[in-house]
């Protein structure tokens, strides 16, 4: 119901004035439920984990590969593979993945190395030919006193991730 103008209340007149009224209400929102992005105290962003990895393709001088433009692959990509991989692996051998030793990353490692030589086009493989063969490394990054302590360690080679499929494909080179 319209109010007369000299009528409407104070309230209504300054909600009247601010432009970004949806930009108000989720302010006042955060507020009341203690949201403050990027401070949050949501239990999923208070705590930092003391260990994480990556991984990534090096070439046959164990040279760091340029993944999207080499392969046309991210590498966030390879690494989900690469826990999907561990994870199948874990239900496997029966250990948490944490536990596993360099020689129980070694075949989700090949099988990650399968992966990406499946999913590549021929253009990209042409782009890997001069690279070969192609390592798969698995960096684990440990907080550790204050300072963050990288090991390197090659978990995967392209000749033993692909023997199988070579031979699956009579001998044609992925």
């Amino acid at each position: 119901m319209p109010y007369p103008e000299n009528s409407i209340p104070w309230w209504k007149k300054l909600y009247q004035l601010i432009p970004l009224k949806v930009m108000l209400v989720l302010v006042i929102w955060c507020t009341l439920v203690k949201e403050h992005y990027p401070f949050s105290h949501f239990p999923m962003y208070s705590k930092f984990k003391t260990t994480t990895y990556y991984v990534y393709l090096a070439d046959k001088d164990n040279k760091p590969i340029p993944m999207l433009k080499v392969t046309g692959m991210l590498t966030s990509l390879l690494k989900k593979i690469n826990d999907h991989e561990l994870r199948r692996h874990k239900k496997q051998i029966g250990k948490r993945i944490a536990d596993f030793s360099w020689e129980d990353r070694r075949g989700p490692g090949e099988a990650t190395l399968q992966f990406v030589f499946k999913n590549m086009s021929s253009g990209a493989k042409q782009q890997v030919a001069p690279l070969r063969p192609i390592r798969l490394h698995h960096v684990n990054l440990q907080l550790i006193d204050g300072k963050i302590v990288e090991t390197d360690k090659e978990i995967a080679r392209e000749e033993d991730a692909l023997a199988g499929l070579i031979r699956g494909q009579k001998g044609d080179q992925p």
